[in-house]
């Protein structure tokens, strides 16, 4: 591994983990100066702009990265095509806020939807920018707009909910992070938009490039908001907000280790580019270790849902302990999944991925419906059988059998010896909650002890770097 590699490495990690921590910092402060129907309402309007960002983006930054020779005329073309579909979903988004707000029985989303349209402009015209840093491999200056931006933006919001501004704090935080982030990064890398272009040439290619990839990322995207469209709409804001805040715990531990395996996963795998065994025999450790890491945050969200939440998000939020013990199941096992589109990328079935995207997106709605009839955690538990029960399966079979073209069963042999530790966590989590909750006031901090002591055990017995250096 190069020098120039490493110190990328260093800086998207430095970049990703700081934006975690002060998110999480700022969330947990957020949560005891706001109620669950502020998170609710912002929720609400999220469901309809994070699917609108997707449309936008169009696959704009990985448009500038990939293209070979990118010209001044492909950058105007690419801001200009991202400016005006930006203009044009915010318009018609302007106009059908009323119609939302109706269905979604929440009155506030036609005066909330229109201000916070102005994000969609702002990703339209971001693209550009943000690609062409990453391009240049100039990932301190990336980690520098995610830090300030986040800070700056918290710093708002927590004033702003001090003063009682309720759920405008939230919604003047998503804009205000993404105006700083869009100024930073046009100042870092120079680019300004000063042409009104579209060249037919690069509008060919930005189609070719980006049209699976958008209607996968489109169709995806219910797969993972379909349930809080579903709990908007029947149970209202404060069951909205409850759930999102469960839901955005359960995803903490994902966004922490897919930080660190998204980042190396792409060079091992180009590496071995056209050697399926190799592939195949990489992901399947990175598939199991990740499921392994993941397990002590599972398994102390399992056992201690109401102390995470009193601990993180303040009292009034453990009321969600019940969803947040279900959605747990999800902790374990969304982290392993998270790779699976690199496989497919690698492989150049890009095409397999969306089919498959849209047979899973299928199946989870379905039981997200069918959940719905029995309350909250109905939704929950249709969710988590859902991907659990058929998500899961079937895309580690499409993955083996049908890019990789080899037997799905040899992921076992990887799985096997992690899986007794897996046990092991849960088991030593779950003594900890049964014996020594009475006796000490900490009992997320000795379960949290007691899966690291786990965790230390099989990597000294399984890391080759450890057996070669201090088991010789």
């Amino acid at each position: 591994m190069d020098t120039k590699f490493k110190k990328s490495i260093l800086w998207v990690s430095i970049g990703r983990y700081s934006r975690l921590v002060i998110t999480l910092i700022v969330t947990m402060i957020l949560s005891r100066l706001l109620s669950p129907e502020d998170f609710g309402v912002v929720a609400a309007v999220m469901i309809v702009n994070g699917f609108l960002y997707t449309l936008v983006d169009a696959g704009i930054p990985s448009a500038v990265i990939q293209k070979k020779n990118l010209t001044d005329d492909d950058k105007y073309t690419f801001a200009t095509f991202g400016l005006i579909s930006g203009l044009l979903i915010a318009t018609i988004l302007y106009f059908i806020s009323g119609f939302i707000a109706t269905y979604m029985s929440m009155e506030k989303l036609s005066i909330v939807l229109p201000v916070l349209s102005v994000n969609i402009i702002f990703i339209g015209i971001l693209g550009v920018p943000q690609g062409i840093l990453q391009r240049g491999c100039r990932f301190s200056e990336l980690a520098k707009v995610e830090v300030i931006s986040v800070v700056f933006s918290g710093v708002i919001a927590i004033i702003l909910a001090i003063y009682g501004f309720s759920y405008w704090s939230l919604i003047l935080q998503l804009i205000t992070q993404l105006v700083v982030k869009f100024l930073m990064c046009s100042y870092y890398s120079g680019f300004v938009y000063r042409k009104f272009l579209l060249k037919k040439s690069s509008l060919i290619y930005l189609k070719r490039y980006s049209g699976f990839l958008v209607m996968f990322t489109s169709i995806n995207y219910w797969s993972r908001n379909f349930d809080n469209l579903i709990i908007g709409k029947i149970y209202g804001e404060v069951a909205l907000g409850m759930y999102s805040q469960a839901y955005r715990l359960m995803q903490l531990p994902s966004i922490l280790i897919s930080s660190v395996v998204n980042a190396v996963i792409h060079p091992i795998f180009a590496e071995n580019y056209n050697n399926n065994v190799s592939m195949e025999r990489n992901y399947s450790e990175i598939f199991s270790t990740s499921l392994l890491l993941a397990s002590p945050f599972a398994a102390v969200m399992f056992f201690y849902p109401k102390e995470v939440l009193q601990l993180l998000w303040g009292e009034q939020w453990i009321y969600a302990a019940d969803l947040l013990k279900v959605l747990s199941l999800l902790t374990l096992i969304q982290p392993a999944l998270v790779t699976t589109g690199n496989v497919y990328k690698a492989t150049d079935n890009n095409k397999l991925l969306f089919k498959i995207g849209m047979l899973n997106t299928c199946i989870v709605l379905i039981f997200i419906y069918g959940g719905s009839f029995y309350g909250l955690v109905g939704v929950a538990i249709g969710y988590t059988i859902g991907y659990a029960c058929f998500v899961m399966p079937i895309t580690i079979y499409s993955v083996y059998s049908l890019a990789l073209k080899v037997d799905y069963r040899t992921l076992y042999t990887s799985l096997k010896t992690k899986l007794a530790y897996i046990i092991a966590i849960y088991i030593m989590v779950g003594i900890t909650k049964m014996f020594i909750f009475e006796l000490i006031s900490t009992p997320i901090v000795m379960s949290i002890i007691s899966s690291s002591l786990v965790l230390f055990i099989w990597a000294f017995k399984e890391t080759p770097l450890i057996k070669k250096h201090i088991l010789r």
